[in-house]
């Protein structure tokens, strides 16, 4: 067989990709996949690990009262939860972004507390 001949005999032969069960064949060398005509799956970076944007609800929380606090942390997850929805996520997947979100703005809450000093480490 030639390299430039494909066969449907096994699952990945030179020029022949198999996904999804159908077989397609690809001009690329050495049988790279096509990433602009099949569908892709998109993982949006976990809430917790947004660095900048846990700051960013810590310190907005940490500036307004109580009351005003809660109602703002309540539209914000609001606004979280219908992102993550758009996205496709279950709601049980939604309910462990959210609360490792508030994990982790907490800490950032208080760790100065915690450690007796000033906020983000600042002199």
């Amino acid at each position: 067989m030639k390299a430039s001949e494909t066969d449907n005999s096994g699952p990945t032969t030179s020029g022949l990709i198999t996904l999804d069960n159908t077989h397609r064949r690809y001009s690329a060398p050495f049988g790279q996949l096509d990433l602009f005509n099949t569908p892709g799956i998109v993982f949006a970076f976990p809430l917790h690990r947004r660095a900048d944007m846990v700051r960013k609800i810590a310190a907005a929380l940490n500036a307004r009262s109580y009351h005003a606090g809660q109602r703002y942390w309540s539209m914000h997850v609001a606004q979280e939860r219908k992102k993550l929805e758009r996205l496709g996520l279950t709601q049980t997947a939604i309910d462990g972004e959210i609360s490792r979100y508030a994990t982790a703005v907490s800490r950032v809450l208080h760790l100065p507390k915690q450690y007796h000093s000033t906020p983000e480490g600042a002199a």
